[in-house]
């Protein structure tokens, strides 16, 4: 019996599948599709080497489609990426400092179904390196959205790599 040494991914190697973009960024349902168009898709060997160690929640039927990394950060490295599942579709922003040593992964956009409502956020990354983020739901049988059932999120990207809750606002 044979056996092939394998070549382990670099983080450096990871970072080549997601393009650097400039800012603003708007996150939404639609953008994923243009995001899964012009990017390279993972590879097993990166989904395996630097997404499942961080993520939960991963079925035969979950996806990952790499978005963007994060111009101009000088302390570390910050990605997006879009997470699909059944029930669940999310843009998640993971940051590594210099060394490569994971800092932090979160959710800045979504859409779910949870019980009997469908919740979505959509999240805008601006120069400044804030997230701000509008949240809502609306009954599944409802197919007006109430507005006012939304919520203003703000997140710093600090210049650590830390993602940092600024505000909430109703």
């Amino acid at each position: 019996m044979y056996f092939c040494a394998v070549k382990k991914l670099t983080l450096k190697q990871y970072f080549k599948f997601f393009p650097v973009l400039e800012l603003p960024v708007l996150l939404t349902e639609e953008v994923a599709i243009e995001f899964s168009r012009k990017n390279k898709p993972l590879t097993l060997e990166a989904v395996q080497e630097f997404i499942i160690p961080i993520e939960s929640e991963i079925d035969e039927f979950t996806e990952f489609v790499p978005c963007f990394r994060l111009p101009d950060t000088e302390l570390f490295t910050g990605i997006v990426y879009w997470k699909a599942s059944l029930l669940k579709k999310e843009y998640l922003m993971v940051t590594y400092d210099l060394k490569g040593n994971f800092i932090c992964r979160r959710s800045i956009a979504s859409s779910f179904l949870e019980e009997e409502n469908i919740k979505k956020s959509v999240a805008r990354i601006d120069e400044n390196m804030t997230i701000s983020i509008v949240a809502g739901h609306n009954e599944s049988a409802s197919t007006e959205y109430d507005p006012k059932q939304s919520k203003v999120f703000k997140i710093d990207i600090a210049d650590d790599g830390q993602l940092i809750f600024a505000t909430e606002n109703n």
